[in-house]
């Protein structure tokens, strides 16, 4: 069947981020725009340092150094997709392939997020192939090919490797490269299970025309290329997939690095190019010298990154030496992954393509036989599958199109295929047309008829938290690529966002929902040769019943009844507001975005359009739908769970349901009570009722009425031409910037910051502001329900969210200015929830039971409880509980007084910086924000903390080392985790913590900038240490990792307040269990290095680009330009417009010594200050933390 449309979701509160969504995850952004409809997007809790990362990773929980705030969880977030082993060359992100699995892992799990995103249920949905109802367009139109992008410039060579080109010019003067190798691990046979993974690794170690790794990783540092970033790969069931991006002309000063609060907030360091660089500048055996002149300043990188990828598909050397020295980060790799989400994720494989080959050929194979892998073996491999008729090439970028492809033949059309082996033929002009290459997986689909379903299978461990069930009907693959299939696509599009938005109106409406999620998807992907029919309902265990009755429920109302009238305009006009609003990006969107699309669509057969096109051939679509078309697709779609408690009817349905060991009394799981609860939940089911929105939650001429009672005045309103910026203050006492960005048309991204956060929080209250920041945003405000304003910003495509920090509260929300009146609307909403919230009963119970369901996660999970114990064991008793995960004894006493008082005085004018970026008029939106904001009442005038900073914004290090390796997890595996860290300064240079005292000042600083414009001194400390954390990352990785293979992958990290008078750094990774001892060592070894010798010139360039460039192309974001102007005009720290004036340019004047100088300063105390925990898990420990703290409490 088709996928379905993807609208843009609204999201809500967010603490705690995850990875990005893509096709065949489960319920996706919801309402999130389609790939080949919409552009989807991802919504999730973010942490306070707001690095999007997933809240059941500890590793995330250590680096952002806000464990606590990972409590603070959205109902409406997707399931965390951390623990799904990435199959990556590198550990910087999991590959595309594995997100499908990962949120099916999650979602089984029972993670610690809920609800998926905002509006999820429609990520993917489409109708079963099988179930394929008459169509509007097949009865008038016939079966019409949907319009290719214009600018896809497809083709093949006649050794028959095929290519797609697209020419973009965002960002500028970049292209990015994806070499996809029609070969993975369903092609190994049974003793080289792994073999392509492993293969995946050798090609990066040394080719005929780049004898070593060394010399590869010196070109991408020439080119400025990050190793992880830039040049990267992952191998899945049917393909390989190398990835790359550079300049596309001459040596780059840069790199495009995406992102900013690394610029003004945490820094993490991730693993560079620079690893690679000898030390010294000398003669290598391998390498030779490391001579600039491989790149020449007017060189074609296209050109060069074409033939690297060239020589490492048909010339890699692959030798015993290279195949020794990676195995260990492999076996470190594989063993990182082995955790219980993937452990669940292939029983479940086992259960939906048990009558294919996949189960028994996952990508990261067999460590018996990863263990005794030969280079004879691995080169093997090679010769037999790696051929040009394997390969398919895609790039997109700031380019000549023609000319790229006139490369592509010159450098790769002289390579021929394997004797004796049959060249592909000449592909369809339509990529979308093209048939799939490689191994085939094949399902007895034909099995699948009445009576073959109802198939419930169990999975139960200690490790699992939640009761979680997947109903999943399999059927032929299928494509969206005519208009009769799209105009399918928009009908389960709309019963998708139907069964989201009842199922969230249900959620909020509770104050103890029943359910933790409930999502259906339709997937459908080249990887798994089929499509997937699924639904799925996560509870906590005592619940089930609840749960899976209020799920089958909804269901059944929907087949019999479908939607009102009123839910097919509102759907309707959630997706015309979300096509409209994508093809007024089109021209914004970057080549990495196109490249992924179009390798989606070559993969899934899909076709890809220009987003003009989507809209006008879906609008057409939608002006066709009627409800009658709707409801009789919701009918057919749901028979899989309907007909699921019938033996006879149920036609290849299948049940996967993972359980805990222990039910605390409550009743067990039995597929006879599954059933029994299905069956007597579709008796006496109710017609819908219907749910209206209006137009505008606060109408405009109440705002102008109050406007001219009480006429806002301006304090200050200055404007600077350099930045560009706008600064203004209202007479009560709120400040705004803002600054006019058009790289995104008709989009307005908007902050709000108010000093405080969980600084004011006390120890008997502690998660007070985190529990009153969900219930602000999720209780409801000016009389209108949480439910009413969920379905608002979902029909005006209107995206918030809020973060607790240690520091402060923040306020986001995304506006697309396409729609008519939206600036208002999101003002008006925004003066309500400032105003006149409903701080309610029903958010505060909701907040509590997703804390505690939280809380008795983190015994389970190795990573997050040595965190916990690392956090208890840096901080000092009196601060250490601000990082403490929140325990359920404590917040289940707060009342919506405590939470009520302690959030609304932080949301007080006079405490509150609006931070505006976007494509806005400038007089248009001042007068906006005076009607709006500029009427508030100046609330109260002095702070609580105002003259005592230093108790309430208190962060205390505890003094000395520490070694503890206390903590144990009870799992089916062994495995080790370490956290170390040390004291380090904040923001502005300062640590007066741990019994040490370090100022800002007295370090030698660049006198002036290239252009002569003196250098500010304010952020020196602050950038000179996110370069050091770049450099220890990369030094890190190298010889932990690359030389020694102790390790996978291993993280620096760097929190530096804001307010408090000091920062934490840390080192994270996973060691082999024989093997913890000596890492730690070796690490120690390393930072005591840095911190008394500094590091080499080699280490720094590897490190200056990217940052340079993290300054200079992400200054074209909204997103940079909002981290900027965030705490500008704060009287609470330095920060002034020098902080922010020619970022790039700061950077680039400093120089080797100034960071050596500012590290042995601040970090000299890492050795004598240095806190290391140490985790284990295994069938034989038992749960440390449980055992102390009373389990769940």
């Amino acid at each position: 069947m088709r996928k379905a449309m993807r609208v843009q979701a609204t999201s809500v509160v967010k603490v705690a981020p995850t990875t990005a969504t893509r096709k065949g995850e489960a319920t996706k952004a919801a309402l999130g725009t389609p790939d080949r409809i919409l552009k989807g997007s991802s919504h999730t809790f973010r942490a306070s340092t707001r690095a999007r990362l997933s809240v059941s990773s500890a590793v995330a929980a250590v680096l952002l150094l806000t464990p606590s705030s990972a409590a603070f969880i959205n109902p409406y977030s997707p399931p965390s997709s951390a623990s799904v082993p990435p199959l990556r060359l590198n550990s910087r992100q999991p590959p595309p392939w594995w997100r499908a699995i990962a949120v099916r892992a999650g979602r089984i799990c029972g993670g610690p997020l809920g609800l998926r995103s905002v509006a999820s249920a429609n990520a993917h949905l489409s109708t079963p192939s099988r179930l394929t109802s008459t169509s509007a367009f097949s009865e008038v139109e016939g079966d019409v090919l949907l319009k290719q992008h214009s600018k896809v410039l497809s083709g093949g060579l006649p050794n028959g490797m095929r290519y797609c080109i697209m020419e973009n010019g965002k960002p500028q003067k970049r292209f990015y490269a994806n070499l996809e190798v029609h070969v993975g691990s369903v092609d190994e046979t049974e003793r080289e299970q792994g073999i392509a993974h492993y293969l995946e690794h050798m090609v990066f170690l040394g080719t005929e025309k780049y004898p070593s790794n060394k010399d590869m990783k010196k070109l991408f540092t020439r080119l400025g290329m990050e190793f992880n970033a830039d040049a990267n790969a992952y191998t899945d069931f049917r393909s390989t997939v190398y990835t790359f991006s550079a300049p596309t002309r001459g040596k780059a000063e840069r790199v495009e690095v995406g992102g900013g609060a690394a610029l003004f907030g945490s820094q993490t360091g991730m693993s560079t190019a620079g690893t690679a660089m000898a030390k010294h500048e000398e003669e290598d055996a391998e390498g030779g010298k490391d001579d600039s002149s491989m790149v020449p300043d007017d060189s074609d990188n296209v050109e060069l990154v074409l033939d690297l990828l060239h020589q490492m598909m048909f010339k890699a050397k692959i030798e015993q030496s290279s195949v020794d020295s990676e195995r260990g980060a492999i076996l470190s790799e594989l063993r990182d992954r082995n955790t219980i989400s993937t452990r669940v994720a292939m029983e479940y494989y086992k259960l939906t393509h048990g009558d294919t080959v996949l189960p028994s050929r996952f990508p990261i194979g067999k460590e018996d036989l990863v263990k005794t892998f030969t280079s004879e073996q691995v080169r093997a491999f090679y010769k037999r599958h790696y051929k040009p008729e394997a390969c398919t090439l895609y790039i997109a970028g700031d380019f000549d199109s023609k000319q790229v492809e006139s490369t592509i033949h010159s450098v790769f059309g002289q390579q021929t295929g394997q004797e004796g082996t049959e060249s592909w033929a000449s592909p369809n002009p339509e990529p979308c047309m093209w048939e799939f290459k490689g191994a085939e997986v094949t399902h007895a689909f034909h099995k699948l008829g009445p009576g073959s379903g109802g198939k419930v299978h169990v999975v139960e461990n200690d490790q699992i938290t939640d009761f979680g069930v997947v109903f999943s009907l399999k059927e032929p693959f299928t494509s969206t690529r005519t208009m009769s299939e799209l105009y399918e696509s928009v009908l389960d599009t709309i019963v998708g966002i139907a069964l989201e938005l009842r199922v969230r109106a249900l959620k909020l409406s509770s104050a103890e929902p029943k359910f933790q999620g409930i999502s259906w998807s339709y997937s459908a992907t080249g990887r798994e040769s089929c499509s997937s029919n699924s639904f799925s309902v996560n509870a906590l265990p005592k619940n089930w019943k609840q749960a899976v009755s209020i799920a089958t429920e909804e269901v059944k109302r929907l087949e019999l009844f479908g939607v009102t009238e009123s839910e097919l305009a509102q759907a309707k006009q959630a997706m015309r507001n979300s096509l409209s609003h994508q093809s007024q990006q089109k021209d914004s969107q970057t080549s990495s975005t196109w490249l992924t699309q179009i390798m989606q669509m070559v993969q899934d057969q899909d076709q890809l359009m220009d987003p003009g096109e989507k809209e006008r051939v879906a609008n057409e679509a939608m002006d066709k739908v009627t409800v009658r078309d709707v409801n009789q697709r919701a009918a057919v779609l749901f028979k899989m769970i309907t007909e699921f408690p019938d033996s006879e009817l149920a036609a290849g349905s299948s049940a996967f349901v993972s359980v805990p060991t222990n039910w605390d009394g409550h009743e067990a799981f039995s597929e006879d009570g599954l059933k029994k609860v299905m069956t007597e939940a579709m008796q006496n089911v109710e017609a819908p009722e219907d749910a209206m929105v209006p137009d505008e939650l606060l109408p405009h001429e109440q705002v102008m009425k109050l406007a001219k009672e009480m006429p806002p005045k301006f304090a200050k309103l200055e404007r600077d031409e350099t930045t560009g910026l706008t600064m203004g203050k209202f007479e009560n006492g709120l400040m705004f910037t803002h600054r006019k960005n058009t790289q995104r048309p008709n989009e307005v991204t908007i902050r709000i910051t108010a000093v405080g956060g969980r600084a004011l929080e006390q120890k008997g209250t502690s998660g007070a502001a985190i529990a009153g920041l969900a219930c602000w945003l999720n209780g409801g405000a000016g009389g209108h329900s949480a439910e009413t304003i969920s379905r608002f910003m979902t029909l005006h495509q209107l995206r918030h969210d809020a973060s607790c920090g240690t520091e402060s509260l923040t306020f986001d929300i995304k506006v697309p200015t396409t729609i008519e009146g939206n600036l208002r609307r999101a003002l008006g909403l925004t003066r309500l929830f400032l105003t006149q919230p409903d701080f309610s009963e029903k958010a505060l119970e909701r907040y509590k039971q997703r804390n505690e369901r939280h809380y008795k996660t983190i015994f389970k999970s190795l990573e997050r409880s040595t965190a916990s114990r690392f956090f208890s064991q840096l901080m000092t008793q009196e601060d250490g509980w601000k990082l403490k995960e929140l325990e359920p004894a404590i917040v289940n006493a707060l009342t919506v007084e405590d939470v009520r008082e302690l959030v609304m005085q932080q949301w007080s004018p006079a405490n509150m910086e609006i931070a505006i970026s976007g494509d806005f008029e400038a007089e248009e939106l001042e007068a906006e924000l005076s009607s709006y904001f500029g009427t508030l009442p100046p609330g109260q005038g002095k702070q609580v903390w105002e003259g005592k900073m230093g108790d309430y914004f208190s962060m205390e290090l505890a003094k000395g080392s520490v070694y503890d390796d206390s903590t144990t997890v009870h799992d089916d595996v062994s495995r080790s985790y370490t956290v170390m860290g040390f004291p380090s300064t904040n923001r502005w240079g300062i640590l007066k913590s741990a019994g040490l005292s370090i100022d800002a000042d007295s370090y030698t600083v660049p006198e002036t900038l290239a252009d002569g414009s003196p250098y500010d001194a304010k952020m020196h400390v602050n950038r000179c240490l996110s370069l050091a954390a770049d450099m220890m990352s990369n030094v890190l990785f190298e010889e932990i990792r690359t030389q020694k293979g102790l390790v996978y992958g291993i993280r620096f990290a760097l929190k530096p307040y804001k307010h408090a008078k000091s920062g934490v750094a840390t080192i994270s990774f996973m060691p082999k269990n024989e093997t913890l001892d000596e890492s730690v060592e070796a690490v120690k070894a390393v930072l005591k290095r840095i911190t008394t010798e500094g590091f080499v010139e080699s280490d720094f360039e590897g490190v200056k680009g990217p940052l340079v460039t993290k300054a200079r192309e992400s200054a074209l974001t909204n997103g940079l330009w909002i981290v900027l102007m965030e705490d500008l005009q704060s009287p609470y720290n330095p920060k002034d417009l020098h902080s922010i004036t020619n970022v790039p340019e700061h950077y680039e004047a400093i120089q080797l010594h100034h960071v050596n100088e500012v590290v042995k300063r601040c970090w000299s105390h890492c050795i004598d200050e240095l806190t290391v925990c140490v985790g284990n898990s295994g069938p034989d420990l038992a749960s440390s933390l449980e055992l102390e703290r009373g389990g769940s409490e």
